[in-house]
C-alpha cells in the first residue's frame, strides 16, 4: 500500500543526495509511464478481443464487413452508403501488416492511424458523416484555444449521459485533416483492396485505429456501447424468432418486474448487486431508468483508473444530480480484483448518506458465479439478485404489467 511504498522508496534512496534523489524520481516517473501505457495497451486488446468473439457468433474467426457497417451505422446514426464511407476511410488509413498474424499485441500500437492522414477530435458530436463532410468546413478545427470545435451535439437517448467523451460519436470524432477529392490520401482510398471481413487481429487493429487517442475512461465508454450495438445487431441477424422472443422476454421482465422489484427494496446507501453469466441487463436498466424518470451513466470498471473515475462521477452526477451509476466489473478474463473498488463504494455510500440525491442508485453487474467473496461492507443491506435464474414468464409486456415507477 501507499505506507509501505514511501517506507521502501526511503530505505533505499536513505544515503541518497537531494540532486541525485530528484533524478531518481524523474527516471522511475519514467519508467512507470512507459509500464502503464504497455499494461493499457494489452488491457484493450484483452476487451477487443473478447467483444470480437462475442461478436463472432457463428465461431468463424471472421466478422464480415456488413455487420461492422450496421453495428457502426446505428452506433454513430449513419446511413447504410454513409457507414461504408467511414470505414473504408479507416481502412484506409490504418497501416496494415499483412504478416500481422505473427505479430504481438504489443506491436499493434504501431499500427495506429497516421498522424499525416487523420485526427481524431476530442469532441462529441453526433452529426452525420458524410464524403462532402471530409473536405467542407463541418471538419472540427482547432479554435484559438487549441481546442477542437464542431456541430452542436445530437441528443442520446434520455438515459445516457455523454460525460465530455469523444468516444459518443466515432464517426464524427475521426476527421481528417486535408482530404480533398485530388489528394494522395483520397487516391489511396479508391486503389485500397475493400477488405469483405476480419478476422482477430485486423478487427484489433481497426478498432485500436480508430480510438488511439481515447483516453482510458472513452475507450471503455466506447467498448460498454458497442456491445450494446453489437448484441441488438447479431440477436437480429443470427438470432431465430425464439431466441429474439426470449430476449425481448427477458428484457421485458426485467424492466418491468424484476429491476422495479429491487428499486422498491433498495435505498440510496444500500447498492443493487446483480450477478450472472448468462444475462445482460443493460437494455433492461435503461428501460428501467427511463420508466422511473432517471438517467443512466454507465461504467466498465477493469482497472485502477477506472475505478477512480467512477468514484469520482458517483459523487458529481450521482450524489449530486441523482444518476444512477450502472458499473459493470470485469470478469475473469480480465484478471481484474474489485474487492478494494466495492470496499470503497460501500464506505462512501455509508459516510455520505446525508449528501446523496434521492434518485441517485448504484446498479453492479458482476459477472461471476456467486458474489460471496465480496467485501462485507459492499453487501451491508445490498439488495441481491441472481439474473441467471430469471424464468421469463410468456407474453411478458412492459407496457401493461409493469409495476408503478417510484413516487421520488
Amino acid at each position: 500500500d501507499f505506507k509501505e511504498f514511501v517506507t521502501f522508496i526511503t530505505n533505499v534512496t536513505e544515503h541518497v543526495g537531494p540532486q541525485r534523489f530528484d533524478n531518481m524520481m524523474k527516471y522511475l516517473h519514467s519508467c512507470i509511464g512507459d509500464v502503464s501505457q504497455e499494461a493499457e495497451m494489452e488491457r484493450r486488446v484483452k476487451l477487443l478481443k473478447k467483444l470480437f468473439t462475442f461478436w463472432d457468433s457463428d465461431a468463424s474467426g471472421y466478422v464480415e464487413r456488413t455487420e461492422l457497417n450496421r453495428v457502426l451505422r446505428r452506433y454513430n446514426g449513419l446511413s447504410r452508403r454513409e457507414g461504408d464511407q467511414f470505414i473504408e476511410l479507416v481502412l484506409s488509413s490504418v497501416d496494415w501488416d499483412e504478416e500481422h498474424t505473427s505479430q504481438s499485441s504489443a506491436d499493434t500500437q504501431h499500427n495506429k492511424l497516421s498522424a499525416d492522414k487523420l485526427q481524431v477530435a476530442r469532441l462529441i458530436s453526433n452529426s452525420s458523416f458524410t464524403t462532402s463532410s471530409v473536405s467542407n468546413s463541418s471538419i472540427p478545427r482547432k479554435n484559438s484555444s487549441s481546442i477542437y470545435t464542431a456541430a452542436p451535439p445530437a441528443a442520446l437517448p434520455p438515459t445516457y449521459t455523454t460525460r465530455g467523451r469523444a468516444a459518443d460519436s466515432l464517426s464524427s470524432s475521426f476527421s481528417t485533416r486535408h482530404v480533398q477529392a485530388n489528394s494522395p490520401v483520397a487516391a489511396q482510398q479508391r486503389t485500397k483492396q475493400t477488405r469483405q471481413r476480419f478476422d482477430t487481429q485486423e478487427f484489433v487493429d481497426f478498432f485500436q485505429g480508430l480510438s488511439f487517442t481515447f483516453s482510458p475512461d472513452e475507450f471503455d465508454f466506447m467498448m460498454y456501447r458497442l456491445t450494446r450495438c453489437v448484441e441488438h445487431v447479431e440477436l437480429l441477424l443470427h438470432g431465430n424468432k425464439a431466441n429474439v422472443q426470449y430476449k425481448m422476454l427477458v428484457d421485458n421482465q426485467l424492466a418491468s418486474t424484476e429491476l422495479q422489484e429491487l428499486l422498491a427494496l433498495s435505498k440510496i446507501t444500500t447498492p443493487i448487486i446483480m450477478y450472472g453469466v448468462n444475462t445482460d441487463p443493460a437494455r433492461a436498466i435503461e428501460k428501467c431508468a427511463a420508466y422511473n424518470r432517471c438517467e443512466v451513466a454507465p461504467f466498465l470498471v477493469t482497472h485502477s483508473k477506472a475505478e477512480k473515475l467512477c468514484l469520482r462521477e458517483m459523487k458529481r452526477l450521482g450524489f449530486n444530480r441523482g444518476f444512477w451509476i450502472y458499473i459493470v466489473l470485469g470478469d475473469e478474463t480480465m484478471q481484474y480484483n474489485p474487492d478494494e473498488f466495492l470496499r470503497q463504494i460501500g464506505v462512501q455510500l455509508q459516510t455520505q448518506s446525508w449528501h446523496i440525491h434521492r434518485r441517485f442508485r448504484v446498479w453492479i453487474l458482476a459477472p461471476y458465479m456467486k458474489i460471496s467473496h465480496f467485501p462485507s461492507i459492499s453487501l451491508l443491506n445490498a439488495v441481491q439478485k441472481h439474473l441467471d435464474s430469471i424464468r421469463p414468464r410468456q407474453h411478458v409486456s412492459f407496457v401493461s404489467e409493469h409495476l408503478p415507477p417510484m413516487k421520488w
